[in-house]
């Protein structure tokens, strides 16, 4: 039988979110970024998550994905239970960039 996953995201997750939003540079309309916690059986923990630097233009988005590395081979060491359990993006709209 198949069971949904159930999905806790701690209230600091939303808080940094926020904040990084809060802080971007001018003239950058979104933050992407990663999302760590711990995967249990069926329960998917949030615990925390850090900005990755981008840039964008109509067309498309690049990720800095050397800098996601380092930053999660970094928590990894401050935490070894932690992984990468998704990504985030913030905005005013959805585009065709956005997933």
């Amino acid at each position: 039988v198949w069971a949904a996953p159930v999905l806790q995201v701690f209230l600091v997750v939303y808080v940094s979110i926020l904040g990084q939003f809060m802080r971007r540079s001018g003239g950058q309309e979104r933050v992407i970024g990663t999302l760590l916690g711990t995967v249990s059986g069926q329960t998917i923990e949030v615990s925390t998550c850090f900005p990755v630097p981008h840039s964008e233009s109509d067309e498309q988005v690049a990720v800095d994905m050397e800098y996601h590395k380092s930053m999660s081979e970094l928590h990894q060491r401050v935490n070894s239970r932690e992984v990468v359990v998704g990504w985030y993006a913030t905005g005013g709209a959805i585009t065709e960039q956005s997933s």
